[in-house]
């Protein structure tokens, strides 16, 4: 989130050059949505997808798929259908960086909940319960909303100065910076636990000889899940720092007059925003093995044969 003067500029540019962008705007946009929206109908109809991680995964897809649809179809419209007065540019960009503050909340939620799992997985079992799961949803949605609609609207309304000056940096800071410093944190240390679990279980493979017990295999299995949840979280937290590290760059140039950012570079933080949104789901198919398997049998014809169904928790 930056100042109106130097979106102003940059939307004035983006006016006068190449329409590549537009191309890939809509085309990343079209991504978010089917994605997105794929992966809400699974786990909204999937009775074995209606887990844990997953009621967090469900709101992180809500969330970017609003990202999806008010972030390029109303910036397209704005310039190229009916061009949007002062008023109709705040409210969209209100409505947008709620949203992309949701999608983060959310994102931070659902990694929070899967370092807690991976780090105290006894402490998990009680502690993460449906009505913590809700509690922790709804403060994902409500604080973008209390941030954006109920602190800085009424702040720009008064005093556009005020805000630009002293919000603005906050809630990148809050938003973005912060999350990605967060984020990394977590990250990094759940790959270290599972790197660091993965050579003690070949040790004691190494070591024993009943390597078919079940123990053993009860073992194996709990190792193979965990290194699933770590792929998802890996993938959706790099994501989520190489396309907001940009924004983030971009915005402190601005903020601070660091220095002068180039139009290029305009452009590619505004596709990165959304490819944040349209990659998560993609994601989720990849390395989420429930989700994968429902992808892959939704197509299908059914048969009488049992469908082996995965489940994380």
């Amino acid at each position: 989130m930056c100042t109106f003067r130097v979106i102003l500029i940059n939307f004035a540019a983006m006016g006068k050059t190449e329409s590549w962008f537009w191309y890939f705007a809509w085309f990343i946009t079209a991504i978010a949505v089917a994605g997105n929206a794929l992966v809400i109908f699974l786990i909204a109809t999937k009775h074995h997808l209606q887990k844990k991680p997953n009621w967090f995964i469900l709101s992180l897809a809500i969330a970017d798929l609003f990202v999806a649809f008010t972030y390029i179809p109303p910036f397209h419209a704005c310039r190229k259908w009916l061009p949007c007065s002062k008023d109709g540019w705040f409210v969209r960009q209100t409505i947008k960086w709620t949203f992309l503050y949701a999608s983060v909340s959310n994102l931070f939620v659902l990694t929070l909940d899967r370092y807690i799992a991976l780090t105290s997985p006894l402490r998990h079992k009680w502690l993460v319960t449906p009505a913590r799961i809700a509690l922790s949803v709804i403060t994902a949605w409500i604080l973008p909303v209390i941030s954006r609609v109920g602190v800085f609207a009424p702040v720009y309304y008064k005093s556009k100065a005020t805000a630009s000056k002293y919000l603005v940096p906050v809630f990148l800071v809050m938003f973005e910076f912060l999350p990605c410093i967060l984020l990394s944190c977590f990250t990094f240390h759940m790959v270290y636990i599972v790197r660091k679990r993965r050579r003690s279980s070949r040790a004691i493979e190494d070591s024993s000889t009943e390597l078919n017990s079940l123990n053993m295999r009860v073992h194996v299995r709990d190792e193979r899940r965990a290194n699933y949840n770590i792929r998802v979280i890996v993938s959706v937290v790099g994501l989520f720092i190489l396309c907001y590290s940009v924004d983030v760059y971009t915005c402190f140039c601005d903020i601070f007059s660091l220095s002068s950012v180039s139009r290029h570079l305009w452009y590619a933080r505004h596709l990165l925003l959304v490819t944040n949104s349209a990659l998560n789901p993609v994601a989720y198919a990849l390395f989420k093995r429930d989700i994968r398997q429902a992808i892959l049998t939704l197509g299908c014809v059914k048969s009488n044969n049992r469908v082996t169904t995965f489940t994380e928790n």
